[in-house]
């Protein structure tokens, strides 16, 4: 369960996991190859998939293809839905999200929202997302932090920020 959006350079992810018996805090977005990955569904294949993004080098890794994942990578040049079948498919829109909360912050981004903007929603309207939103700026020298401890952080040392 995730909501993971894309939107004018900046990729946007809740942060809950779960399972059966519990939740948990896990993280979504990783860099790799000058490119922000977010990575929803199953975990395990969602990260075999990231090791093997980061390194080709090798062949297709093994993975259990009935269980499925989406992984999102927005570069400088394009943005990428990648799927278990490991085919990119090319998103030509000006925003774009995935996971279970991506019709809400489809919703929000269609009405103007920004990427973290429409994450937060999802989190508070769809059952599978919950905060804090984490945010990662396709230009890593851009990245804003959202997150209120960072940003208080960051506000004393004249960063910019969010929210402060």
């Amino acid at each position: 369960m995730t909501t993971i959006a894309f939107r004018d350079g900046v990729m946007a992810a809740d942060s809950m996991e779960c399972d059966d018996a519990q939740k948990w805090q896990c993280v979504k977005l990783f860099r790799a190859r000058a490119a922000v990955i977010g990575l929803a569904g199953d975990s395990v294949n969602s990260l075999i998939f990231l090791d093997w993004y980061r390194d080709r080098k090798n062949p297709a890794p093994e993975r259990d293809t009935d269980h499925s994942f989406e992984a999102l990578v927005a570069s400088a040049a394009k943005l990428e839905l990648w799927t278990e079948l490991l085919r990119p498919q090319i998103i030509s829109a000006d925003y774009y999200a995935i996971g279970s909360g991506a019709s809400v912050a489809l919703g929000c981004m269609y009405g103007g929202s920004d990427a973290y903007t429409a994450v937060e929603a999802a989190c508070h309207f769809a059952r599978g997302s919950r905060e804090p939103v984490i945010a990662k700026s396709i230009r890593p020298e851009r990245d804003v932090v959202y997150e209120p401890a960072a940003a208080i952080k960051l506000a004393v040392r004249g960063a910019k920020t969010r929210k402060s």
